[in-house]
């Protein structure tokens, strides 16, 4: 698997060019693929991913990079974070995601003073500080992701993650963005609930983004963050998207008492099976006790 793996990354169309006769060190990329295969262990450690992450080599910094975050060990995130301002946007890029993977084992908790690993609000420095100057979209993209992924377990470091993403968001709502910001919604009941202008920023992206994956994700998000209200619920009712219809038919309790019956009305008779599935868990959630007249006209349903 690794040898084919170091194959296709030695044929890529970027490694060899008529300008730059280059020719990789197959043997140093041989050694460090090794080590990310034996985690680290055996007679040469982790060194090999370490000379790879400081090597002049643009393909075996990419490939330490990845090789360092697999090995889920936060002293090598540390050794990462130097590459978040290397001038190769792909090396960027993994360098933010090895990060983030570096720290997947560490539990939520308070703030612990930094040591020779990195720690969680260091990292989100590093990000923060790198999503602010970076250029390149598909970095802006990993790093949103990547600040998203972190396992925060304190309230303050948790809203200026969203901060730092939602300043980038008010350009552009990408899904990987996106994608952050639903990661953070998740550790809701560690870190507390979203910051307004979060929410703000997610209701503009769920009903003014362009990608409906992006729209999806949004309301998502707003579900988790308990940030749906009554105008985004009835906008996403009428999305061209069948999935962001079924999800808008979540936040039915938004709607005022005399417009529940008329969303859950489009919902069953809606085109798409799963927004009719989504209408019948609206029900549910529309009033106390439930009306069960619309879920009986669907029994027969095709």
């Amino acid at each position: 698997m690794r040898l084919r793996l170091a194959a296709a990354l030695l044929a890529a169309p970027w490694a060899l060019t008529a300008q730059t006769p280059w020719r990789p060190d197959t043997a140093a990329l041989q050694r460090l693929l090794v080590a990310e295969d034996h985690r680290g262990t055996g007679a040469d450690g982790i060194q090999p991913i370490l000379d790879g992450l400081g090597s002049k080599d643009t393909l075996l910094r990419r490939v330490a990079a990845r090789a360092a975050g697999r090995l889920q060990r936060p002293d090598l995130g540390l050794a990462l974070t130097a590459l978040l301002t290397d001038p190769i946007a792909a090396v960027r890029r993994e360098a933010a995601n090895g990060i983030a993977q570096s720290l997947k084992r560490v539990p939520r908790r308070p703030l612990a003073a930094d040591t020779t690993t990195i720690s969680v609000r260091a990292a989100r420095v590093a990000f923060s500080t790198a999503l602010a100057a970076e250029k390149d979209p598909a970095v802006v993209d990993a790093l949103a992701a990547s600040l998203g992924r972190l396992p925060f377990g304190d309230s303050s470091e948790a809203r200026a993650a969203e901060a730092a993403i939602v300043a980038r968001i008010n350009r552009t709502a990408t899904r990987q963005m996106m994608q952050g910001l639903y990661r953070l919604a998740q550790g809701r009941r560690a870190v507390g609930p979203m910051a307004m202008p979060t929410i703000f920023a997610i209701r503009r992206a769920a009903v003014g983004s362009a990608d409906p994956t992006v729209r999806r994700l949004a309301f998502s998000t707003l579900i988790l963050a308990q940030g749906l209200d009554s105008v985004i619920v009835a906008t996403g009712l009428k999305d061209a998207d069948e999935q962001v219809r079924r999800l808008a038919l979540s936040g039915i309790a938004t709607l005022p008492a005399a417009r529940r019956a008329e969303a859950i009305a489009a919902g069953v008779a809606d085109r798409s099976p799963i927004v009719r599935v989504g209408a019948i868990v609206a029900v549910r959630l529309a009033t106390r006790p439930a009306n069960c007249t619309p879920i009986l006209s669907l029994v027969d349903d095709r």
